[in-house]
């Protein structure tokens, strides 16, 4: 196929970035936790290293996007073997090794995040991770294709909402605060190789999504369309993570140590109310979306592999669900700080040399191909 006969234009491309954020903006990005631990306890040039990290993000994206068109290949297994090739042993191993230990962080983040929101109300911890690990898991088992269709729409609720948030806590900061708080982050600063390093384990084990990602390229039909839809998703993405930055700066003698800092920042300085009753109803729906997601992802993925069949019964994806769930929730017992920091720490440091440079680098050196056909080496 003539990777120029089609084309999808803008609206297209704003989906397929959409999803991207939609992927990005999880429960660790949502409450604040994970941009406060790789960002703004760091020092002052947060913001602008958020957007760095965006910007490798978007170009390992780009790449994997590109590899999935020229070969027709839209599931991260098939992907894999084509863009490490001629290597189909080693290098898509590490990855699906780098994507399995993320799919258990997600999973117990986001159970460790939503006990730590109902801690807010009064639920004890232990009891929010046994509440999350049992709706987590039916949802996993029976809902899926519910959260799925209700993704886009909650998506966007979201970002709105944040962005709401976001402007707001900036807007009613005292006039000097973001000055006054970020000459006390750069006095108390980490050396600049330490913030990159950091910067670079964050972009490390988002770049892991692109297990995910590589399935929503299919309606680009022209390397425009990829590096159009590439760039609205570094603009998006990194426009609302340096926003988020900017705003718990404004408020960081509340939002320091604490876990959840933008609900503490909505709490104790936005005065509550409905802001506060929302946004813990979408937090509440991130969490309980991403540990779905990645659950259903690993059923797909590790259910035919205890199957005799082609397809599992609906016991043996009871079973890999279950037991992807009840790991996580056993992780999650580390708490959120510890998870987002260690556990998203350590992935990342593993999916720097095995996703981002081999992505960006073979994406360069190799000679570009003609989009193939929708499915054409399956």
């Amino acid at each position: 196929m003539n990777d120029k006969a089609k084309t999808i234009g803008l609206i297209g491309c704003f989906q397929v970035a959409s999803v991207w954020f939609g992927s990005h903006v999880g429960g660790g990005f949502a409450s604040g936790n994970q941009t406060m631990q790789y960002y703004v306890n760091r020092g002052p040039y947060a913001p602008f290293l958020a957007v760095i990290a965006v910007i490798i993000i978007g170009l390992t994206y780009r790449a994997a996007w590109m590899t999935a068109k020229e070969h027709g290949i839209y599931e991260y297994r098939g992907w894999a073997l084509k863009e490490y090739a001629p290597d189909t042993k080693i290098m898509p191993i590490l990855f699906e090794i780098c994507w399995f230990f993320l799919c258990l962080v997600a999973i117990a983040t986001s159970v460790a995040g939503g006990a730590s929101l109902l801690e807010e109300y009064g639920v004890p911890y232990i009891g929010g991770v046994a509440i999350f690990c049992v709706v987590v898991t039916l949802l996993a088992i029976f809902g899926a294709g519910l959260l799925r269709k209700a993704s886009t729409i909650m998506t966007i609720v979201m970002a709105v909402l944040m962005l709401v948030i976001y402007i707001t806590a900036i807007a009613k900061a005292p006039a000097d605060a973001y000055a006054t708080n970020n000459a006390t982050m750069a006095a108390e600063a980490e050396p600049l190789w330490m913030q990159l390093w950091n910067t670079l384990k964050y972009a490390g084990f988002q770049s892991i999504l692109v297990g995910n990602l590589v399935a929503v390229c299919q309606p680009l039909k022209s390397r425009k369309e990829v590096n159009m839809a590439a760039g609205i998703g570094i603009v998006l993405n990194g426009a609302m993570i340096a926003l988020s930055i900017v705003a718990m700066v404004c408020w960081l003698p509340t939002a320091q140590g604490t876990t959840l800092p933008i609900f503490t920042i909505i709490d104790q300085n936005l005065g509550g109310g409905w802001m506060k009753i929302a946004y813990s109803v979408v937090l509440c729906l991130a969490f309980i979306s991403t540990a779905t997601g990645v659950t259903f992802g690993s059923v797909a993925r590790f259910g035919p592999l205890i199957s005799r069949s082609k397809e599992p019964s609906f016991g043996q994806n009871a079973i890999v669900s279950i037991a992807f769930v009840v790991v996580g929730s056993i992780m999650s017992l580390a708490g959120l700080t510890s998870l987002v920091s260690v556990g998203y720490g350590w992935c990342g440091v593993f999916a720097i040399p095995i996703i981002i440079i081999p992505c960006i680098i073979l994406n360069i050196i190799r000679k570009p191909k003609p989009f193939a056909a929708d499915g054409a080496d399956e």
